[in-house]
């Protein structure tokens, strides 16, 4: 028998792919919720918490651009559904995590797989919805999204709070397998969306990439965030 698929509408698919902007958003805080428990039960210095709490923003941070050019070379579906499991792994290393180094190293994977979760909503938008819905329906998304800040609240503080902070992680890495395989399931490009692919693609990425940098909008911009 073969599995027959729903409508994949752009509502549909932005939808699927805000599963994986809330599971992001659930590991961006949660840190701050297992801290405490984290620090008594690994010895952790103020130091090392930090640490700990940090590398999953630097990691995120850090692969904007490479998402970027992912997406535009291999498209939305591809980049999400390669990267995601990297969320998977970072949390599952971070619940069995015997030492420091394991807790950093997970935070890290964690960092790598969340990093296109809202990049490639954004693109979904700008490519499936009328230019004039943009900013309405990127709201949408971000809302739906901060959801994922709700689960680190009650529900996953009264588990972590039953159990320990290891079952929290273990949670949240079985949720971002549910949500990978949403988006594996509702998500469809019905062709490639860049004609450069492979490392061919590359240079002509970067050469975008700092052409965009010395536009004066976007050194305004990163003069009016510093």
């Amino acid at each position: 028998m073969h599995m027959t698929r729903p409508s994949t509408t752009p509502w549909v698919m932005l939808l699927a792919l805000c599963c994986g902007f809330m599971l992001s958003n659930a590991f961006r805080t949660v840190a701050a919720l297992v801290a405490p428990a984290l620090q008594q039960d690994m010895q952790l210095t103020a130091q090392q918490l930090g640490l700990f709490a940090g590398v999953f923003h630097f990691a995120f941070g850090a692969l904007q651009m490479v998402m970027g050019i992912g997406i535009d070379m291999y498209g939305v579906r591809r980049t999400i559904l390669w990267a995601f499991p990297w969320t998977v792994a970072g949390a599952l290393l971070t619940a069995v995590a015997p030492d420091f180094a394991s807790l950093v190293v997970g935070q890290l994977l964690i960092g790598v797989g969340c990093a296109p979760a809202f990049l490639v909503c954004t693109v979904l938008i700008a490519q499936r919805f009328a230019p004039d819905r943009f900013a309405a329906v990127s709201g949408i998304a971000l809302g739906i999204g901060g959801l994922g800040m709700l689960l680190t609240g009650t529900p996953l503080a009264w588990l972590i709070d039953q159990s320990s902070w290891r079952m929290g992680f273990v949670a949240l890495a079985v949720g971002s397998a549910l949500a990978w395989l949403v988006m594996w399931f509702l998500v469809r490009e019905p062709a490639p969306v860049n004609q450069h692919t492979g490392w061919s693609a590359l240079p002509l990425a970067w050469r975008e990439f700092v052409a965009l940098c010395r536009l004066p909008q976007t050194l305004g911009s990163w003069c009016w965030a510093a």
